[in-house]
């Protein structure tokens, strides 16, 4: 680990180095953890699904509001991705 050898040697001469990177480091610790907890029991989760444990009303879970959102997400990260290349969209008020 990088950051030890960092707080050490700041700790005494460069306080506001040795704040951010403890900061720092408490960040990468609480994403860690939000990691273990959420993320891994997600993985459990999804290794003891099979054909026979899946939801009877699996087609319609599949087309909830939540995946609908991920529609509009992905429609709007492409647009982004179109404008910073330049290739700009006709504006509705111009069609008409």
């Amino acid at each position: 680990m990088s950051i030890a050898p960092v707080l050490f040697i700041s700790y005494n001469g460069q306080p506001t180095t040795f704040y951010l990177s403890s900061a720092g480091f408490g960040l990468f610790v609480v994403a860690l953890v939000v990691t273990m907890l959420v993320e891994v029991h997600i993985v459990k989760h999804i290794v003891t699904c099979t054909v026979s444990t899946l939801r009877g009303n699996w087609q319609q879970l599949r087309s909830s509001p939540l995946r609908q959102w991920d529609h509009k997400l992905v429609r709007r990260v492409r647009l982004r991705k179109a404008r910073d290349l330049g290739i700009h969209q006709p504006r509705l008020s111009a069609r008409l």
